[in-house]
């Protein structure tokens, strides 16, 4: 299998993604494209990806595009958490980059918890998405050693400056 091939075809990022993940860092691992696949639609595509797009949408569409975030305690508690997690596994790839996942899937839960296209209260959509927003600039930041170039895409596409957050979708992730 040609790692020149798979990094043509799904970057250099999915693919360093799937090996720390996946394959031990100091043994022998198991690669086939059909896991390959799967992990880069379940964990990139339908994970960060979504989250990353549908989240941006959100924002856009709510006409907040511009504003300065602040998260709730319950966010920056949960966020903080996550990050002991993150640097406490560094010295284990997959382990951290589970964590990271986590965080991930708990943005996805939270969206589907409070549905933030039904809210009607400006103030309440603003601190939910405030919440995201703060969340995915965490992720964007501990995914930059494994995954540098996603990394900078979430970045550019939250514009955050300082805590002011300039929100435009671009390309996906």
């Amino acid at each position: 299998i040609s790692p020149f091939d798979l990094v043509d075809k799904y970057g250099t990022d999915a693919v360093r993604y799937f090996l720390l993940s996946e394959i031990p860092t100091l043994s022998d691992g198991d690669f086939s494209y059909e896991k390959f696949e799967k992990r880069y639609n379940a964990d990139l595509a339908k994970g960060i990806g979504n989250l990353f797009a549908r989240t941006l949408a959100m924002v856009e569409k709510a006409g907040l595009v511009d504003f300065n975030i602040s998260p709730n305690d319950y966010t920056l508690e949960e966020v903080s958490g996550f990050r002991k997690k993150y640097d406490e596994g560094f010295s284990n790839f997959a382990e951290t980059l589970k964590v990271i996942w986590e965080l991930i899937r708990s943005c996805d839960k939270y969206i589907e918890e409070e549905k933030p296209w039904t809210l009607t209260e400006k103030s309440k959509q603003e601190e939910v998405f405030s919440n995201l927003l703060f969340a995915l600039d965490a992720i964007g930041e501990m995914l930059e050693p494994f995954m540098p170039d996603t990394s900078r895409k979430i970045k550019e596409g939250l514009g955050n400056n300082e805590g002011v957050f300039n929100v435009h979708k671009g390309d996906p992730l």
